[in-house]
């Protein structure tokens, strides 16, 4: 009994330790977020205006949670990036520590503690929301800060951090990043601690600010996940799997990934494993590593994938080993991913530009120059002028905007995601390499496009038609449709195109005025009758190669549409949660009256093979080609004196709107010379003034 006795304080010590380190947390990191949780949830906003230290009212959880072992009632935010449960809080503490410290908060989360503030009245809104989402017994409380910044600083696009806490009602708590641009020498606490400090946890490097995501996309979202307990000795979580979603059959695919360290001990050693469906599993062993707790790791398999022939594969990649031993949370070491192996066969892909303009933007008018010389050097590219608050804005164009949060004048070149801080979005300074780097790319899909138009019901009959002449990525493939007006000109502040450039030297709006009077909208975006984000089920999942997907409908003409300025732009894009997976596989054109069917109406230069309409008054080249030709157009005053001459180059087949870039004449009748390939085509113009 005695010596039971004497060895009982190291007992009680050892105990004690182990207690000690239960009731505290631990922390997780991992990537991305359930569809559940939406950023852009409007949610209830408890926090708002030009302050700074404050805290929002007192917030009741609608669940019962514990918080280090105790129960709590509800919580305070502050505007400094943390939530306190503890109800006697009288004030914002914006002097951050490293946790635990009685010099901080008691009984608080601090998701990114800093000396914050809310700056309502700047570009961004900074703002506070509160919402729970979910069910009973698996509710999630989210607290969301959005577009905060340092004190005395004003968030924006260079400048801002967008974050949330969610309380689990099953229990623990997860600290979101969901995107933001910090400076360099940022830093913050992150972490929790206790009611009297007594325990707390420290996140290791505190924000971390270089980690914060510039996308808007749920999937690169940080998430640090806090769990009651003990952290495992030995718990690795794969983040990404690296494989290009196409590849061309006979090409080496290095399989690559990204991994974090969440267990307490340092890795040493893995081993990995990959392998397809039908394949035999690749096994390597990569030694001599030195991962610290909570630290990424980029890993390569030592031996990359082929496939022997051209389908669509799954390749997984798992951790069968960590330091020798099995892993203790084996549930998040693997990943698997979707790869397209291609025959190389393809079509010329054309670019669809989706530009974000209003009639009440200054600067937009240079975005039209800058888009018009790019249609006239790229004759692939087909625009869509996409308006918010003016007279020619549409209803069901919001939720492009919405998604896309463009500046104005920005567009965006077949969704491609040139931007990280904000996904497809390019400023106009961009826009011309973005269109060369794009132009002459090949594409797996073509499409065909026809319509029939019937004058008395004003109405056109509508057929668009995809086939795939190799293999494609998987997902969700959706047939899209715009309606195109050019020439639309109207009175007032809707349609009068505000100016910036009116004083600047050179420009071609130089003098025009502010607004422009008269000015003519081209490309503009009336409807989607296929829908904001196209028609889905027309396509499958993965589709076969050379079967034709065809779909038909009738699309009504509006009181106020021009038949003969009325085009349709289609096109097939992925459809995803993330807008980054929204890219535009091809896209084609076609005016809605048949311009060969209607020559002496609306392209009176019509013959086999071609149809032109050359407008002196608009300085533009109606033309539609059933095959590629070389194009030059030439003008002659009728006693044949040489006006304009210009030379399109190759121009490929299909409906087209080339900018002649010339001063409309005076009255009088004109000859139009067009040569096409080796045909020429002569047409008279009359013009009245």
């Amino acid at each position: 009994m005695r010596l039971f006795n004497l060895w009982m304080p190291g007992l009680l010590l050892v105990c004690g330790l182990s207690q000690a380190q239960a009731t505290s947390y631990y922390y997780a990191t991992q990537q991305g977020t359930a569809a559940e949780y939406n950023f852009e949830w409007p949610g209830k906003i408890i926090l708002f205006g030009q302050l700074d230290n404050v805290l929002s009212p007192w917030q009741p959880l609608p669940f019962d949670w514990d918080f280090f072992g105790r129960p709590v009632q509800g919580f305070y935010a502050s505007d400094n990036g943390y939530i306190s449960f503890n109800e006697q809080s009288s004030g914002s503490n914006a002097d951050h520590h490293a946790l635990p410290s009685a010099s901080a908060p008691f009984n608080a989360i601090m998701a990114l503690w800093h000396d914050l503030h809310l700056a309502s009245g700047s570009d961004r809104q900074g703002q506070v929301r509160s919402w729970v989402y979910g069910a009973a017994p698996a509710r999630v409380q989210v607290i969301q800060w959005r577009s905060m910044a340092p004190a005395g600083q004003t968030p924006g696009d260079d400048l801002y951090a967008d974050f949330a806490i969610r309380l689990y009602e099953a229990g623990d708590f997860d600290i979101v990043w969901n995107r933001g641009q910090l400076p360099e020498n940022f830093s913050a606490a992150v972490g929790a601690q206790n009611h009297d400090a007594s325990a707390g946890i420290n996140v290791d490097g505190g924000s971390a600010a270089m980690l914060m995501p510039a996308g808007r996309e749920q999937e690169d979202d940080r998430v640090l996940s806090f769990h009651y307990g003990q952290a495992p000795e030995r718990d690795l979580r794969l983040l990404a799997l690296d494989l290009p979603e196409e590849t061309v059959l006979g090409t080496e695919v290095p399989i690559r990934g990204r991994l974090v360290n969440n267990g307490r001990a340092t890795v040493t050693a893995i081993r990995i494993v990959y392998q397809t469906a039908a394949g035999q599993p690749q096994s390597a062993l990569l030694e001599g590593l030195s991962i610290a707790p909570h630290r990424e790791y980029q890993l390569t398999h030592p031996q990359v994938w082929q496939a022997d022939k051209a389908g669509l594969y799954k390749l997984e990649l798992r951790i069968t080993e960590v330091n020798g031993m099995p892993d203790e949370q084996p549930a998040d070491n693997r990943l698997s991913a979707l790869t397209a192996v291609t025959t190389g066969r393809s079509v010329p892909r054309r670019i669809v530009v989706e530009k974000f303009t209003g009639a009440w933007c200054g600067s937009c008018v240079d975005g039209v120059v800058v888009l018009d010389k790019i249609i006239a050097a790229f004759p692939d590219v087909l625009a869509a002028a996409i308006h918010f608050n003016d007279a020619m804005a549409i209803e069901a164009a919001q939720s492009l905007i919405a998604d896309f949060a463009p500046a104005y004048p920005e567009a965006s070149f077949n969704r491609i995601a040139f931007d990280g801080k904000r996904v497809g979005m390019a400023s106009r300074s961009a826009w011309p390499a973005l269109a060369e780097e794009l132009a002459g790319l090949e594409s797996v899909l073509e499409l065909e496009l026809k319509s029939e138009y019937a004058a008395d019901k004003r109405e056109v009959l509508v057929e668009l038609g995809a086939r795939f002449v190799d293999y494609a990525a998987r997902g969700d493939l959706r047939l899209n449709v715009y309606v195109i007006e050019d020439g639309l000109v109207g009175e007032g502040p809707g349609w009068e195109q505000s100016n910036s450039m009116n004083n600047v030297h050179g420009h071609p709006y130089y003098r025009k005025g502010h607004p422009v009077v008269g000015f003519e909208h081209n490309h503009v975006l009336r409807a989607m009758p296929l829908g904001s984000w196209g028609l889905a089920g027309v396509i499958p999942a993965e589709p076969e190669v050379d079967r034709l997907y065809s779909h038909r409908f009738i699309l009504p003409l509006a009181a106020d549409w021009q038949p003969e300025r009325i085009s349709l732009l289609a096109f097939v894009a992925y459809h995803d949660s993330s807008t980054t997976r929204r890219q535009v596989l091809n896209s084609t054109s076609a005016p809605l009256i048949n311009p060969a069917a209607a020559a002496s109406e609306t392209m009176p230069g019509a013959a086999d093979g071609l149809a032109w309409n050359l407008s002196l008054n608009k300085s533009s080249l109606r033309l539609r080609l059933t095959q590629a030709r070389n194009i030059q157009l030439t003008l002659l005053d009728i006693k044949g004196r040489l006006l304009l001459k210009r030379d399109f180059g190759l121009v490929a087949a299909g409906e087209h709107w080339l900018r002649v870039e010339a001063e409309a004449p005076g009255s009088g009748l004109y000859l139009a010379l067009l040569q096409a390939g080796d045909e020429r085509f002569v047409n008279r113009i009359l013009v009245l003034k």
